[in-house]
């Protein structure tokens, strides 16, 4: 079959889920109408608000296990996997590993059991080792990659920094050639720091969620960044503008299955993800093209006066002054009256390196940052305090931050 012949298939089994019929019927929604693609781009969208609560399956008999989302958006969702779930999401898997890993890698996954469950199952499909960190005694972890010799590492990025400052203080000599992360963004400072403590290893990055699996892939020509190889003969991607609710180079990432028999039928599921149509050139032509994350919606893209900021260009000024600050900091965004107006007000809470002067540091730190956060490709921060946009960025230097033990959320819109 080809794409919308697919697409129809799961159109019309969608008139068997009790969601899915209810939604099209309240829409006026015709299914015998959609007969392209384009037809099919403008069927209502799904968001992950809409279908809390919701079962998006049609036989419970064909589920083989569920996983919850982790409850950013406020409540958690619930995801069934089918066995024809699982064969995608595995052949998905065996693309990824190709050029980095084999049977012959030592693997420890330091993540929840549910996501432990599913990640082991995948690479001893390829016929790695496995063997299981502890999500909850890191140092527990750090030991046991000293004495089983662990070279591989999947976990998120903010467990891998806790790893490798744990290893160092302990002077544990270990060889760590692939560290492969999810969970949230790469982050320039996190990607320097990673650099320093495993100075051997390729980071490698998978983008997926809860809702989907694994939805982009890194090969050795892209690995490291916040760019994606997709997956484009089992899901259907597209990038949705904001405001137009058309279809951009720039915008939020919709995606729909494209397989008969999933457990949790995702049709124009809105994903809360800001994605971008990338010009990188892959030499590995045929991986198919490349789309680059720029942060989600809420957590790591802020909407200031009609700009918008992204976390990525935020980190590139705080690279600017890493002789002051470690890599452990919050961004916290909130509004303050200003002779009649109102303002938007930054507030940088960070970690200081040790021996760093307060009161200078702190002055050093807010000019730096203001000058080289780009707000635009010739606009900076400062640029928008000139001209009254916003409040110059206070700086507020902690002795310690508190962090989720797996994700972390580093910017915190306080604006209601």
């Amino acid at each position: 079959m080809n794409k919308f012949e697919i697409i129809r298939k799961i159109l019309e089994n969608a008139q068997n889920i009790k969601f899915y019929k209810d939604l099209y019927q309240n829409k006026g929604v015709q299914i015998e109408n959609i007969r392209s693609i384009e037809d099919f781009k403008t069927i209502p969208f799904v968001s992950k608000e809409s279908v809390m609560g919701e079962m998006l399956h049609v036989e419970d008999e064909e589920t083989t296990f569920t996983r919850a989302t982790s409850g950013t958006s406020g409540r958690m969702s619930i995801f069934h996997r089918s066995k024809k779930d699982r064969e995608i999401h595995l052949d998905n898997f065996r693309t990824s590993a190709n050029g980095y890993f084999t049977k012959d890698n030592r693997v420890m996954i330091i993540f929840p059991p549910d996501l432990s469950f599913i990640f082991s199952g995948y690479f001893s499909a390829v016929g790695c080792e496995v063997c299981f960190g502890d999500v909850y005694d890191l140092n527990y972890s750090a030991n046991l990659i000293n004495e089983t010799k662990v070279d591989t590492l999947r976990t998120t990025p903010m467990i891998a920094l806790k790893i490798g400052k744990i290893l160092k203080r302990k002077n544990y000599k270990c060889e760590i050639i692939n560290i492969i992360l999810s969970g949230s963004m790469l982050s320039l400072l996190t990607r320097g720091a990673l650099n320093d403590y495993y100075p051997e290893a390729k980071i490698i990055q998978n983008y997926g969620l809860a809702e989907t699996g694994l939805i982009g892939w890194q090969c050795p020509e892209i690995h490291g960044t916040n760019s994606y190889h997709i997956f484009e003969d089992t899901y259907l991607y597209e990038i949705i503008d904001s405001e137009t609710k058309k279809g951009s180079n720039s915008g939020e990432l919709v995606i729909s299955n494209l397989w008969v028999g999933s457990s949790s039928t995702l049709i124009r599921y809105k994903t809360g993800d800001h994605i971008e149509k990338s010009n990188k050139n892959c030499k590995r032509t045929k991986h198919g093209s490349i789309i680059t994350f720029r942060g989600r919606y809420r957590f790591d893209v802020l909407k200031l006066k009609g700009l918008t900021l992204y976390k990525d260009l935020f980190e590139k000024a705080l690279l600017t002054v890493t002789d002051y600050i470690t890599d452990t900091y919050q961004l916290h965004l909130y509004e303050e009256e200003k002779n009649d107006k109102i303002l938007p007000q930054l507030i940088l809470k960070v970690i200081p390196k040790e021996g760093t002067d307060k009161k200078i540091g702190r002055a050093i730190v807010e000019r730096r940052i203001m000058s080289s956060f780009m707000i635009t490709p010739k606009y900076t921060f400062k640029d928008g305090v000139d001209k009254g946009l916003f409040l110059p960025i206070k700086v507020e230097f902690v002795d310690n931050l508190k962090t989720g033990r797996v994700k972390t959320q580093d910017i915190i819109d306080h604006r209601g």
